[in-house]
């Protein structure tokens, strides 16, 4: 699978640059060298998606995100969501359908607090043409915190029912289970539609010096993280690990 490295704009073009996937955040689109870090990548050929920037806490209408994305002429856009909460985000995506143009392709966030929530948001978009316009799931790193290995279970239940045959799947940020992407990698490796994550973890740990490789030294990504302006060389380590679980 592919690899977003989700960076500090001051470190941008020293680790995003290093794969040809990439995951921008909406609310950091003040910074005009962030934004136009992501048209360049676009104009490159690389794949870029704009976040919807539920993550971290914005809530952006579907027509300011559609603008955005078209700034950056963005491959695909994460469609609105509410974390959590499975009958909003299918609301909320039954209304972004109006709004949907070709231009683009769409990503849905599962959400649910349970597992069966999860899989009702799922098959949920089986009913009628509401979410034809969708062309990749999104499964989020706090479905952790239902369990830790839900991710990995969510994937076989894709796999068993072929939904990776219908949709491309990308994994929106490493969660805790520092094994998770060898895991995901192992369950998925040589099947369709498993195309990538994205993740700060190793620029973030790297930053405080921390391996990622290292169990007891994982952590929390600060909440400073996108105004860090400093360097440490175990950013690039972390990234060489990183990139090494997914081959």
């Amino acid at each position: 699978m592919k690899t977003a490295l989700i960076c500090p704009p001051h470190l941008l073009e020293k680790y995003a640059s290093q794969t040809k996937y990439h995951l921008a955040l909406p609310h950091l689109f003040r910074l005009e060298k962030y934004q136009e870090f992501y048209q360049t990548k676009s104009d490159d050929g690389d794949f870029v998606i704009l976040d919807n920037g539920a993550a971290e806490g914005f809530a952006y209408g579907a027509k300011h995100i559609l603008t955005l994305a078209d700034l950056i002429n963005a491959d695909e856009v994460v469609v609105p969501d509410a974390m959590g909460d499975a009958n909003e985000t299918l609301a909320l995506a039954q209304y972004f359908a109006r709004y949907a143009k070709p231009d683009h392709q769409y990503m849905f966030v599962i959400q649910g607090t349970t597992m069966e929530e999860v899989l009702f948001c799922l098959r949920a978009l089986d009913n009628g043409n509401s979410f034809m316009y969708v062309t990749t799931l999104g499964i989020p790193r706090h479905l952790y915190y239902i369990e830790p290995t839900a991710r990995a279970q969510i994937t076989e239940w894709l796999i068993r029912e072929n939904f990776h045959l219908r949709y491309d799947i990308h994994f929106l940020g490493a969660s805790p289970w520092m094994d998770e992407p060898v895991t995901l990698t192992d369950l998925t490796k040589g099947l369709e539609g498993f195309r990538g994550m994205d993740t700060s973890l190793p620029i973030y740990m790297g930053l405080e010096g921390r391996r990622i490789d290292v169990a007891d030294q994982y952590m929390q990504k600060p909440e400073d993280f996108f105004t860090r302006t400093d360097d440490n060389p175990m950013v690039q380590v972390n990234i060489n690990k990183y990139l090494s679980w997914f081959e």
